[in-house]
């Protein structure tokens, strides 16, 4: 039957039988389309397809009882014998494969692959591909991919069958550098990422100021390299007061990152000394901002060594002022700890440096050794209110004054 005034076409028993104004409709099947009135731009192949329809437009229906149920749902897509037999109402949905979308009333899914999306009854916005993918996906917004999918998926994605797929290749990912988080992947294949990484709580750098083999200060005794003052002079004249100023300077020597809460074990051990010249330094770099309009006492308790017997001085400096020294005296790795007190400017974000040099030479068996000890003791790195620790040394500019 050709009905050229309204633009339609039927074929097959009982096919667009009751039509009373739909136009651009075709139906080819035994009841195709039987039950449309007023429908229009809706196209039915095979047995009951469509065949329900009674006001829906834009629907195509190719197979066996393809979207059947359908009655006042738009813009549907049923490809194959039972896809989207059960929609009634529901908008957006394309099926392709045999039961797709079987019993689904929801809309805008998308379901390809034999039995895909088969049993998801009222989700909307899901996406399964491959045989029998979704089969058992419930819920909205899932995306199943050669994965049959769970019941209680919601807002989920599975790609591939665990036992079945044992690789996973993904292109553009090799070689591509991003900013953002660590991703973890559980036994079950899950990924995510982790707990948040707590910002670096302090910066530190060891090194030793002599090269025994050359008997010679280390790099050429380049004081670029090491905070602005010359390896020969740390642990001698060289103090944290007398670095240099300068950022870039400053993040060559700390390229070292540290995470501590209350107490800090920076460093502790020991070195054999096969020369007098040679010191083993450490030190520690702290950005403190003080987010109040006042200044803050904060009173860190501290273990550093150091052999007075040398003529080795160790201290602590705040934006290049120094705040304690050891007054030349020696501290051996077991010494009780020392403390300073620093005034901490307001609305600003300060930087106290600290170091440490080896202790008095002790000889074992012909050998002389020397104990280094950094560390930060009595829970005093959980700052006063109003001080918190800043990690931006790698971007920070200028000089103490900020």
């Amino acid at each position: 039957m050709t009905d050229l005034l309204n633009r339609n076409t039927a074929a097959g028993i009982g096919s667009f039988g009751a039509n009373v104004s739909g136009t651009y409709n075709a139906a080819f099947g035994t009841s195709a389309l039987a039950s449309n009135t007023t429908g229009n731009f809706n196209t039915a192949m095979g047995a009951g397809a469509l065949i329900s329809n009674g006001v829906g437009v834009l629907n195509t229906a190719s197979g066996n009882d393809a979207l059947m149920s359908n009655t006042l749902g738009n813009f549907n897509t049923a490809v194959g014998g039972r896809a989207l037999r059960a929609v009634q109402t529901g908008s957006g949905n394309s099926a392709v494969g045999y039961g797709s979308l079987f019993v689904n009333t929801g809309q805008g899914n998308t379901a390809v692959g034999f039995t895909a999306l088969v049993r998801n009854a009222s989700g909307s916005n899901n996406i399964a591909l491959g045989f029998e993918a979704g089969s058992f996906t419930g819920g909205s917004n899932n995306i199943a991919i050669g994965h049959s999918g769970l019941v209680a998926d919601n807002a989920t994605i599975r790609i591939g069958t665990p036992g079945t797929h044992l690789a996973t290749f993904l292109a553009g990912l090799s070689g591509t550098t991003i900013a953002g988080s660590p991703v973890y992947v559980n036994s079950e294949g899950q990924l995510g990422t982790g707990p948040a990484q707590p910002s670096a709580t302090f910066r530190y750098a060891v090194f030793d100021t002599f090269d025994v083999t050359a008997n010679a200060p280390m790099s050429g005794d380049d004081a670029s390299q090491f905070g602005g003052i010359p390896p020969s002079s740390w642990g001698g004249t060289g103090q944290p007061y007398l670095m240099s100023s300068d950022k870039e300077v400053l993040r060559t020597l700390f390229n070292k990152k540290g995470w501590a809460r209350s107490n800090a074990m920076i460093v502790s051990e020991q070195c054999s000394s096969p020369s007098g010249s040679n010191r083993r330094v450490a030190l520690v770099l702290f950005r403190i901002r003080n987010t109040t309009g006042a200044p803050i006492t904060w009173i860190p308790n501290f273990r550093v060594t150091a052999y007075g017997g040398w003529g080795d001085w160790v201290g602590m400096a705040m934006n290049g002022v120094e705040v304690w020294n050891n007054q030349g005296q020696t501290i051996l790795p077991n010494a009780p700890s020392n403390g300073a007190t620093l005034s901490v400017p307001a609305g600003r974000v300060s930087t106290v440096i600290l170091n440490s040099v080896t202790s008095s030479p002790t000889q074992v068996g012909g050998i002389y050794y020397r104990g280094l000890v950094l560390a930060f003791t009595g829970q005093t790195l959980n700052l006063p209110a109003g001080l918190e620790y800043v990690d931006d040394l790698d971007t920070a500019t200028g000089g103490w004054e900020q």
